[in-house]
C-alpha cells in the first residue's frame, strides 16, 4: 500500500508538471467510474479516490482544485506503474472550500465540462481508507474542522 501511494504521489508530481490541473480530464468520469471503478471517500477535509488500474496504464488525479465554490478533481494516464488498485489522498482544506464540499464535489470531463460526483462515501470504510493517507494529510485531517 505504501508504495502504492508514493507512486501515485510521484506520478501525480510528474503528470503536473507536465500538465495544468485546470485543463481538462484525459478520461470522463462515466469512463473513471466504469472501466476503473473509480469510488469517492470523505473525512473531515480529506478526499480519498480509489481507482482500479490495468498494468502499465495508470489514471493519475491532480490535486482538487476550486471552482465557483466547487471542488473540482480531474485525472491523466501514465504508461507507467502496476496494476491493481491504487489510493490517492488530498486534503482540500487549502483550498477553503464551503462546509458542503463534498455535495459539490466534480469531475472535469475531457470537454472540460464538469460531472458531479454523485456517490461519495463517508461510513467507516472512509475512515479506514484516510487513515492510511501520507503523514502531511493525515496531519492536516486531524486539524480540520468537523
Amino acid at each position: 500500500m505504501a508504495r502504492t501511494l508514493r507512486l501515485s504521489l510521484v506520478l501525480a508530481a510528474l503528470g503536473i508538471g507536465a500538465c495544468s490541473p485546470t485543463t481538462s480530464s484525459m478520461i470522463g468520469y462515466a469512463s473513471a467510474r466504469a472501466d476503473r471503478e473509480a469510488r469517492f471517500f470523505v473525512v473531515g477535509d480529506t478526499l480519498v479516490m480509489t481507482v482500479r488500474d490495468p498494468p502499465g496504464v495508470v489514471l493519475v488525479p491532480y490535486p482538487p482544485t476550486l471552482d465557483e465554490g466547487r471542488v473540482v478533481v480531474n485525472a491523466g494516464l501514465a504508461s507507467a506503474g502496476d496494476g491493481g488498485v491504487h489510493v490517492h489522498c488530498f486534503d482540500v482544506a487549502q483550498l477553503s472550500p464551503p462546509s458542503d464540499w463534498p455535495e459539490r464535489l466534480y469531475w472535469r470531463e475531457p470537454d472540460n465540462t464538469l460531472s458531479r460526483v454523485a456517490e461519495v462515501d463517508r461510513s467507516d470504510a472512509a475512515h479506514a481508507l484516510a487513515a492510511k493517507c501520507p503523514a502531511e494529510v493525515k496531519a492536516s485531517r486531524a486539524s480540520s474542522r468537523p
